[in-house]
């Protein structure tokens, strides 16, 4: 027996603009825009799925990646503003952790070291994938090293 398609006007994209099915679609076009570089068309894919998408789960996601493009396009204080740790419910460790990224990333070094212990103490509440763990401690790592350097440096240099 073979599977029976629908007709032609029945495959229109707007027929199945609420379904996963066209989330996953935008998703998916986004991540080959980011291969591409192409970061502005990035965003304007994944605002369509976090704003729309009627999956709670998917929507986070969407929004957490198009926080981490509007980091990369130097959209600092965009990023941060859709990083609402209040409301990231599963997604907290992650929403911690890209906070950490985009306050780096703009210059704000103890706040990012905040928002890595607090990705840290959310993801030891939780069953952990043991490389985010260790990502999160190489760059909690990263930031303590720095900062020990700087206060040494300062501490040994005379006084003006």
């Amino acid at each position: 027996m073979f599977p029976v398609f629908p007709p032609d006007d029945q495959r229109e994209p707007e027929h199945h603009a609420g379904s996963p099915y066209a989330d996953q679609a935008h998703l998916a076009l986004a991540q080959t825009y980011v291969v591409a570089g192409k970061f502005e068309q990035a965003a304007g894919e994944l605002k369509l799925v976090a704003d729309k998408s009627e999956d709670k789960a998917l929507a986070q996601v969407a929004q957490l990646r198009l926080a981490r493009v509007q980091q990369q396009l130097g959209h600092h204080d965009e990023a941060l503003a859709l990083l609402d740790v209040s409301k990231a419910g599963a997604f907290a460790a992650q929403v911690h952790e890209v906070r950490g990224d985009v306050l780096l990333a703009k210059g704000d070094r103890s706040g990012a070291r905040l928002a890595y212990q607090a990705a840290m103490t959310e993801a030891a509440g939780k069953e952990a994938d043991p490389n985010q763990t260790e990502l999160l401690r190489l760059k909690l790592q990263d930031l303590g090293d720095a900062e020990t350097q700087v206060a040494a440096i300062e501490a040994a240099a005379p006084a003006k």
